[in-house]
């Protein structure tokens, strides 16, 4: 009898953390129950961790930067205030910044700046390389994925996203220069890979 007392405790608190509004949820972890966090985790985790693939293209990373941001919710160091928003939308903005420290924390060292012209006529928007088939598709798919993670991220954004550079700037939170370098640098790379894969 005391055991199924117990269960239908257990299943009573699990329907009433169900029902509970995000704010009470976040009221409970302020309590340390672990259970309203694993609640919290379950109702945003994935919506958060699509945020963090949108930025890094890395579900690896993505999921990294997602478990550190919740791991800041349940150590309190980032506490939720009303004035924030909902507690979705300030989760989200957690999960956001996080993935942008991480893009920055891999930019290369700032070196003279680079310009358009390097590439020749029509760069950036063109690899002057013929992406026809199939197979050099994969190969300039190749090559994007050989690139610094840094270049990389800003290239994606720019000609698979459709960005421009000042929105990549914003969205990163970097200076445009350094945009356009990173952009010009990959590219550069990009051009001279492609080259020589097509012999």
């Amino acid at each position: 009898m005391e055991a199924v007392r117990s269960g239908s405790g257990s299943g009573s608190r699990k329907d009433r953390l169900l029902r509970m509004d995000d704010v009470a949820l976040i009221g409970r972890i302020e309590l340390r129950d672990p259970e309203a966090f694993a609640q919290l985790v379950i109702r945003h985790g994935p919506s958060a961790l699509a945020v963090a693939r949108r930025i890094l293209h890395d579900r690896g990373r993505a999921e990294d930067v997602t478990r550190s941001s919740f791991l800041r919710v349940w150590q309190l160091s980032a506490p939720y205030t009303p004035d924030r928003g909902s507690v979705g939308a300030w989760l989200m903005t957690l999960v956001q910044q996080a993935s942008v420290d991480r893009v920055r924390s891999q930019a290369v060292p700032a070196r003279p700046a680079a310009t358009v012209d390097d590439l020749g006529e029509g760069a950036p928007r063109s690899l002057a390389v013929p992406l026809d088939a199939p197979r050099d598709r994969r190969r300039a798919r190749a090559a994007i994925m050989a690139l610094p993670a840094f270049q990389r991220r800003i290239i994606e954004m720019m000609y698979l996203d459709a960005c421009s550079a000042r929105q990549v700037a914003e969205t990163l939170g970097l200076p445009l220069q350094t945009v356009n370098d990173g952009c010009v640098r990959g590219m550069r790379t990009l051009r001279e890979q492609l080259a020589v894969a097509a012999g």
